[in-house]
């Protein structure tokens, strides 16, 4: 009987850093996770895998490690390894219109052609997220097959004793191969002693697939003493050549094997993802319904049925995601031709920023910077090509059902949002393309609520990064702020008392209803816009108060005059609440005169100038997140708050002009 005396296994290796990582974070992993492994996998010549780079990394590979590089065409050449393409900056590829999704595959499949003289076949899809509209696109640039969760085909109601194969599924008329990953061999490879993968793969039927990330290899927690230090890929190695177990290339086994189907797979993910992407108090209402499913004997029907959400949540989920994204579509959808726009678009595209999980997706600043320096040059490039030096635009960019104000010149780049407070969600320089306005809310993740380490069994191995469970520090759960308003800019607080701790907390008391609630725009000029809202201050009653926010564009200044009116008959405190992003938080240092705010920014060199016409006093606190990682919790500066606080009875005029300025440090 098939798979009983020998292990038959389908080795893949996908290896990835995000765009706009720091270089010495993406060398590191190549010298410790992807090159000890390419070089430990050339003494066996019998040990066949699959191997994916993301095409950037790739590039990066040719140009700082040729060695490795050319270690690579030797094992395709002696067809030892086969590679597979995907997209070349590594973007979900439903998140991207179709013309995207082929442009991307093509680039990397030229690239691998062009440097390796083979053209894949098959294709990593990126965290593995599938829909089936992507089929006619991957058909068309030459895609035959496709490697996803195991999970993804179980949600369609099959058990996992039957993925043993692969299976054909078809759109519009489009057929694919589909390649289910074990999860099993996920957890087990490489942290379980290579006797249990051998176990594992001689009871199992048929080929058994295991596709999964490089930096496994050496990069997460504990794994590169493990690896190579205490031999578990030697030994690994030694299975394959003494023939206890058999690997094979994904081209040798369409060639050779029947494949099943059709099957037809939903929209998803692998179930991690599914969970990442609920809102927090969702995630904690799905665990708790798994654990009860399981513990009530239904963990098969569990594992079927029930997932979460699917990875276009994040969007819903994180508005800077959202905002990001859709920035992104518009550029996508402006049918500018140019090659640099197209580049810059493209990297914009990567997956990284978009979402989180384990790893700090947006949660890192600079993997988001990387987007706006991309997106800030398309925007440039495509108004220049367009003959746009100056303009105004009304959209609703970002989807929300409320219309945004752009305002653009030849130095900035202003998005104004009626939605949230009528703040600015956008202050983009060109000339060193950084979006100010790159700020992260405080929010809570379902990890911040997790109450228990996680435990584990007693075996012999290292943990995956799946098993690792971390709890926040009783001291750092202390220091926990979530926003009940989004961290955008000119947002207007109206209060009688007000410090540094709770500005910081955000626990004054707000007498107003102006911070996150809906202006109107009710004028449009050539690079000015006016909005209002006519709310109230509450006490014991509703006092009618009006805020009118006025926006003016002119050669790189931002005039802004906010005019304030209240029937409340006592002095008020206006706290007008800035959020700006730093690329590198400990180069900023501020100084407050009568009427001027200065912040210099040491690393762009650059000085944010906010002039008054009245004196005010200010606040400020450091935005700070903790996100979980790979091993354990980081905290993170995502911005600088600042509030302007002045002293009002009955009428406020505020003006305030706003320059970013070159400085020397």
């Amino acid at each position: 009987m098939d798979g009983l005396k020998m292990g038959k296994l389908i080795f893949g290796v996908h290896n990835h850093q995000p765009v706009g990582n720091f270089m010495e974070v993406v060398e590191g992993a190549i010298d410790r996770a992807y090159a000890p492994f390419i070089e430990e996998a050339e003494k066996v010549s019998s040990f066949k895998f699959a191997l994916h780079f993301s095409g950037w990394l790739l590039k990066v590979v040719k140009e700082k490690r040729p060695e490795l590089f050319k270690k690579i065409k030797k094992l395709v050449e002696r067809e030892q390894v086969e590679l597979f393409t995907g997209g070349f900056y590594e973007p979900i590829l439903p998140s991207i219109p179709s013309s995207w999704r082929r442009w991307q595959v093509e680039k990397l499949s030229n690239f691998i052609e062009e440097n390796f003289g083979v053209r894949p076949k098959g294709l990593w899809l990126a965290e593995r997220v599938w829909e089936d509209s992507i089929v006619k696109d991957l058909v068309n640039v030459g895609v035959e097959y496709v490697v996803v969760d195991d999970y993804h085909l179980i949600s369609t109601g099959l058990n996992r004793e039957e993925l043993n194969g692969p299976f054909i599924s078809e759109s519009e008329g489009y057929r694919i191969v589909i390649f289910p990953i074990d999860m099993k061999l996920r957890y087990l490879i490489p942290f379980r002693p290579p006797e249990e993968v051998v176990k594992y793969l001689n009871e199992t039927r048929g080929k058994r697939v295991l596709f999964d990330d490089g930096e496994k290899f050496g990069i997460w927690p504990g794994t590169y003493r493990w690896v190579y230090e205490d031999g578990w890929l030697k030994n690994f190695l030694s299975k394959v050549s003494s023939g206890e177990v058999e690997t094979f290339l994904f081209k040798d086994v369409i060639k050779d094997d029947k494949p099943k189907g059709p099957i037809y797979i939903p929209t998803v993910s692998y179930y991690e993802m599914g969970e990442w992407a609920l809102r927090t108090q969702e995630q904690l209402e799905l665990k708790r319904l798994k654990e009860t499913l399981e513990n009530l004997g239904f963990k098969r029907e569990a594992e079927k049925f029930l997932r979460g959400g699917i990875w276009k949540n994040f969007f819903s989920k994180y508005r800077e995601s959202n905002y990001m994204h859709k920035r992104m579509l518009e550029l996508s959808l402006l049918g500018v031709e140019s090659r640099e726009f197209k580049e810059e678009v493209a990297k914009s595209q990567c997956n990284d920023p978009f979402w989180h999980g384990i790893f700090g997706g947006i949660y890192l600043p600079h993997l988001r910077d990387s987007f706006w320096e991309s997106t800030v040059r398309a925007t440039e490039i495509a108004e220049r090509e367009r003959g746009l030096d100056r303009y105004s635009e009304v959209k609703d960019l970002d989807y929300d059902g409320y219309q945004e104000v752009i305002l653009s010149d030849r130095e900035l780049f202003t998005v104004i949002s009626t939605k949230l407070g009528g703040g600015i969600v956008e202050l983009s320089i060109k000339d060193k393309p950084f979006n100010f306005q790159n700020t992260l809310t405080r929010r809570p993740e379902g990890y911040h609520f997790e109450s228990l380490e996680g435990e584990r069994e007693s075996r012999k191995g290292i943990p995956s990064i799946h098993e690792l469970r971390s709890k926040l520090p009783p001291e750092v759960q202390k220091e926990l702020v979530f926003d009940w308003h989004e961290k955008v800019s000119f947002i207007s607080h109206l209060t009688d008392s007000i410090n540094a701790e709770n500005f910081r907390r955000e626990e004054f008391r707000e007498l107003g209803d102006f911070a996150n609630q809906p202006f109107e725009l009710v004028k449009l000029d050539d690079l000015s816009a006016r909005l209002r809202r006519e709310g109230g201050v509450y006490l014991d009653r509703k006092f009618p108060t009006l805020i009118e926010k006025a926006y003016r564009l002119e050669k790189g200044k931002l005039e802004v005059e906010v005019s304030l009116e209240t029937s409340f008959p006592k002095e008020l405190l206006h706290v007008l609440e800035l959020n700006f992003h730093f690329k590198d938080p400990s180069r900023v240092s501020w100084k407050r005169e009568e009427k001027e705010l200065k912040i210099f920014d040491g690393f762009l060199g650059k000085e944010i100038s906010l002039l008054l016409n009245k004196s005010f006093n200010a606040l400020s606190y450091r935005i700070e997140t903790f996100n979980r990682k790979e091993d354990g919790f980081e905290r993170t500066v995502q911005g600088i708050s600042f509030g302007l606080i002045t002293r009002f009875k009955g009428l406020e005029e505020l003006k305030i002009e706003l320059e970013v300025k070159d400085v020397r440090a």
